[in-house]
């Protein structure tokens, strides 16, 4: 399913996952709140064009959200040149 792969994707370009919590009661009330903040470090370090490829990944609602195809054509991923403000190291 895609929110899972944008939950994976954004584990990759943040080293951690979207939503904290203590709980796995807790993490699945954040989630359901919807997006996680793509703010500060180390998304200030990270290409918009990542960014809204994750954002459209975790929309709560499965209408909204992109089919796998549609993530496959999506800039940050066929253009190199969008992958190039992405600083993964």
């Amino acid at each position: 399913d895609v929110w899972s792969l944008g939950v994976i994707l954004h584990v990759l370009l943040s080293g951690k996952i979207p939503w904290e919590a203590t709980t796995q009661d807790g993490l699945f009330k954040q989630s359901a709140k919807g997006l996680p903040e793509l703010t500060g470090h180390p998304w200030d370090m990270i290409s918009p064009q990542a960014k809204d490829l994750v954002k459209k990944m975790l929309r709560i609602n499965n209408d909204l959200r992109p089919s796998a195809g549609d993530c496959l054509l999506h800039p940050w991923i066929t253009d190199p040149a969008a992958a190039k403000g992405t600083d993964l190291g």
